[in-house]
């Protein structure tokens, strides 16, 4: 049996990250590969609705009949929440639901047959990213392959499925069916459309724009600086009505709470819109050194629309798993919105997209309260916008998009087709600007050898006893390869914000990415020459040290 073409309207490529989202994929990469190592949040209203929605049909297997399909036994896993390190049932449940239930992992040795894909901004059960997560890696392997992409304001909820929105998608369904099974008509177009959010409903959606591929649909980039002064989201943070009217299940697209900031969250705002006003069409994309959060904290971002009168508006949402230290880039989901003129694109960093707690059977929550959640600083926050006007619209506002930023908390990456610029982390982190130290403010210093047991990494850090203060640092190791420049090696570890006290040494605690382990695992190697930098308000330092092993890096 083959396919001749295939139409696939609101569905998933990777349920797990459907259901419960790491916030790791970024759309300008080929690979998206859920990462077992960084277990997602949950997605608790929808979770439970879908299973309630079972249990009344009786399409739900009793608990422990059907391995393959124990949908009790994985509600229940992630009822029970973190920490989900060294879960086996977790992780069987993750290989069960990647291997065997979504697309994207299932052989692909093969050009797929042709393929129009519809997808909703408004999408909150299936995103726009499940389309782009497949489509990139199709492309990048099968540059001729046939595959459409319409995007607009309809799927699950909150999608409005304005009729509007909806005949144009069914349109198309038409002609690349008639076209691919019948041969009737001539071919479609490989082309991507998206039509916008617009509220109220009565109002028709603008568009559709339309590009050749998903990264020339958003020609222009507004880039918004969150400002020198940290911010901390709270584990208690956030507004319970605020949440509640952002709910999946009980609310709807054009919900408008209160534009105020919600107490014991991160709030990073933009200037006003000009005349004329901008339109967002993409991913937002978010890079700051997060601080403080371990290992099983969360981060709920939201990218809102703040109205003169002093309401807000939902655009696009995520959940993120954060590392436990360092400099970090994940995107909301794409979104589609025009921000009119005079109104703010805020974007907001919560421990939770709910009001209820962490308790079996809730239908309102978008994301589950972390068991473990911790207060989490948020330094030098970045945010862009992809947006349709083009560079040097709006009196220089809007600018060519910036080089990608390649994480640094996974294997080696690729961009997806269509992107051609990128910059790693470490080249980002030493492009951010450095402020004047005060006087009497020394350089920290490493002291001796770093030493790496499974995926962490401690590095003495020294401040002299003489010193007035020491200067926060960022400190980035990288492997230091004989004959070659310094700091060519890749990057195995960085952290923002580390501080000492005078007369004090601590050892920092870095997260290994995987680079690092690697190099650390590779014949049997116990020590790794590395070069340590650490750059601050009071200047930069590269000192080689030695790295010692510790048992086996996993």
């Amino acid at each position: 049996m083959s396919l001749a073409v295939a139409a696939p309207l609101a569905t998933w490529s990777d349920f797990a990250y459907s259901m419960g989202p790491n916030g790791r994929t970024l759309d300008y990469l080929r690979d998206n590969s859920y990462d077992p190592d960084r277990f997602g949040v949950m997605k608790p209203s929808i979770m439970n609705g879908l299973y309630f929605q079972g249990l009344v049909s009786g399409r739900i297997s009793p608990p422990g009949v059907l391995p393959a399909a124990d949908m009790t036994g994985w509600l229940g896993i992630m009822d029970q929440g973190e920490p989900y390190q060294n879960n086996i049932a977790a992780s069987g449940m993750l290989s069960e639901v990647t291997t065997y239930h979504s697309s994207y992992y299932i052989d692909h040795s093969e050009k797929p047959a042709p393929l129009l894909i519809a997808q909703g901004f408004t999408d909150d059960i299936f995103p726009v990213d499940e389309s782009l997560r497949f489509y990139n890696r199709t492309m990048a392997q099968y540059p001729n392959a046939d595959i459409g992409m319409i995007f607009g304001d309809f799927g699950h909820q909150r999608g409005q499925n304005k009729p509007a929105d909806g005949a144009p998608v069914f349109v198309l369904q038409d002609q690349w069916i008639d076209y691919y099974l019948d041969g009737v008509g001539s071919k479609p177009d490989n082309n991507v459309i998206a039509r916008t959010e617009v509220c109220p409903s009565s109002s028709p959606s603008a568009g559709p724009f339309t590009a050749s591929d998903w990264a020339s649909l958003a020609p222009g980039e507004i880039t918004v600086e969150g400002g020198s002064a940290d911010q901390t989201i709270e584990p208690d943070g956030g507004s319970g009505d605020v949440a509640d009217a952002f709910s999946v299940l009980v609310s709807n697209a054009c919900a408008s709470p209160s534009g105020d900031k919600e107490p014991g969250t991160a709030n990073f705002d933009s200037a006003a819109a000009p005349a004329g006003g901008f339109t967002l069409l993409g991913s937002p994309t978010v890079v700051a050194d997060f601080e403080g959060g371990g290992n099983n904290s969360a981060i709920a971002a939201r990218l809102v629309d703040v109205a003169p009168g002093g309401t807000k508006q939902l655009v696009a949402r995520q959940i993120y798993r954060p590392d436990a230290s360092g400099y970090q880039v994940f995107q909301l989901h794409p979104g589609a919105w025009k921000f009119e003129e005079g109104h703010i694109a805020r974007l907001e960093l919560l421990p939770k997209d709910g009001s209820g707690p962490a308790a079996p059977g809730n239908l309102t929550n978008y994301s589950r309260p972390s068991n473990l959640q911790q207060p989490i600083t948020v330094h030098d926050l970045v945010f862009r916008l992809p947006v349709i006007e083009n560079p040097g619209d709006l009196g220089g506002l809007v600018k060519s998009p910036a080089p990608k930023i390649l994480p640094d908390d996974r294997g080696p990456v690729d961009l997806a087709p269509g992107y051609s610029s990128s910059e790693t982390m470490a080249d980002w982190v030493a492009s951010r600007p450095q402020t004047p130290p005060p006087a009497g403010v020394e350089m920290l210093t490493v002291k001796g050898p770093a030493k790496a047991k499974g995926k962490k990494l401690r590095v003495p850090v020294s401040c002299a006893a003489d010193a007035g203060s020491c200067a926060a640092s960022r400190i980035i190791v990288q492997e230091y390869r004989k004959g070659k420049k310094s700091g060519s090696g890749p990057v195995l570890a960085m952290k923002g914000g580390v501080t000492v006290d005078p007369g004090e040494t601590d050892k920092v605690s870095l997260h290994l990415n995987g680079k690092a382990r690697k190099a650390l695992n590779r014949k049997g190697s116990k020590k790794l020459r590395a070069e340590v930098t650490l750059s601050g308000t009071a200047g930069e330092s590269v000192t080689k040290i030695k790295i010692k092993r510790s048992g086996k890096g996993k």
